[in-house]
């Protein structure tokens, strides 16, 4: 009688443990890039059982309403600095899962190969973003061309070493593909570099840093981060075949943040 009961309770736990397993995993995304790389990565999560879902969103704060709703289990689109804001501003119970991808901020230029032979008063192109122009900043002190104040939010105002005596320019980064000829050094994004043609690992004379706080990453529910299906996913996510297919089919202009 008892190895009936046990077996019993062994037969629903298979069964409990089945359906659980063929729930899919609901990831949200914003058409593009990232559905591309999670398009690999739920094959390769399938391959181990794990049925993935993508959910594609038009709206840039969907993803995360969807996710405090409990009607996602994760989304691939925002910087960890985006989130880190959204937790704050909206009180989201949101926790990092891993890294994605990254699209690194460069330095470029049409007159010089490296930093080196960047000229006394040479004239950079920063963006003229809240959120760009202040990254720029970072990247050009990272460089070595700039010491800024400790400020929050780095401010042309708050350049407080500039041994080149550089002619600091904030310019719409939509404009950098035109006044950059004219220019001694650009800092731009990834889209827009590769739209004035370059490829940001080819041909940026310095490039953001791949731990950047910039870099897109994989948010869960602080709840669910030790769930075993989204570790697994995590798994597939950072597998061989999905850093392949950034490599091959991004063109130097996404790279594997992890």
């Amino acid at each position: 009688m008892l190895a009936v009961v046990l077996l019993g309770v062994g037969l629903l736990f298979f069964i409990g443990y089945g359906r659980e397993a063929a729930i899919p995993l609901r990831v949200a995304v914003l058409p593009g890039v990232q559905q591309q790389i999670l398009q690999v990565a739920k094959q390769e999560a399938e391959k181990n059982g794990i049925q993935v879902e993508i959910v594609v969103c038009q709206d840039y704060m969907e993803p995360n309403s969807m996710l405090a709703d409990g009607q996602v289990d994760a989304n691939i689109y925002q910087p960890k600095e985006f989130l880190q804001n959204q937790i704050t501003d909206c009180g989201y119970g949101f926790a990092v899962l891993g890294q994605a991808t990254f699209q690194p901020q460069g330095l470029y230029s049409r007159k010089i190969k490296k930093l080196s032979e960047l000229p006394l008063r040479a004239v950079v192109l920063l963006p003229r973003d809240a959120i760009a122009g202040p990254r720029a900043l970072k990247l050009m002190e990272a460089a070595g061309l700039l010491k800024l104040k400790p400020e929050l939010v780095p401010s042309i105002t708050g350049v407080l070493e500039n041994p080149l005596d550089l002619q600091l320019l904030e310019i719409d980064e939509l404009q950098m593909n035109t006044r950059g000829y004219d220019a001694d050094l650009m800092v731009m994004g990834t889209s827009c570099a590769v739209e004035a043609g370059f490829v940001p690992r080819r041909d940026a004379v310095f490039l953001e840093a791949a731990d950047s706080p910039f870099a897109t990453v994989i948010a869960v529910r602080i709840a669910d981060l030790k769930q075993e299906k989204l570790q697994q996913f995590l798994r597939a996510y950072c597998s061989l075949a999905v850093k392949q297919f950034v490599e091959q089919e991004m063109n130097g202009a996404i790279f594997a943040a992890w």
